[in-house]
């Protein structure tokens, strides 16, 4: 993968070679408070998704939950890209 200037992927000729026209990007800036929302009804739902999921998934999702503040932090950019088929 080639290096992005901040250590990222360069996603345009990734989506090339897999054969894909790249028509569409953007940031989306709600998507950190989202995730925050998300996990933070795993942590209050525990007993929940234990009785739904079972215990070794449940865990796994709450685990997550858990880092989502690290992971999900505010200098984190959330990029959307949108990419199609070339029609033939």
């Amino acid at each position: 993968m080639p290096p992005h200037r901040r250590g990222g992927p360069r996603w345009a000729p990734l989506i090339a070679e897999a054969g894909l026209d790249l028509v569409g990007t953007r940031i989306d800036h709600g998507q950190r408070e989202r995730w925050l929302a998300l996990y933070a009804l795993w942590l209050d739902h525990e007993a929940e998704l234990r009785e739904r999921l079972g215990d070794d998934t449940a865990e796994q999702l709450l685990r997550e939950a858990r880092s989502g503040p690290e992971v999900q932090r505010p200098s984190r950019r959330a990029l959307q890209l949108t990419a199609e088929r070339p029609v033939t």
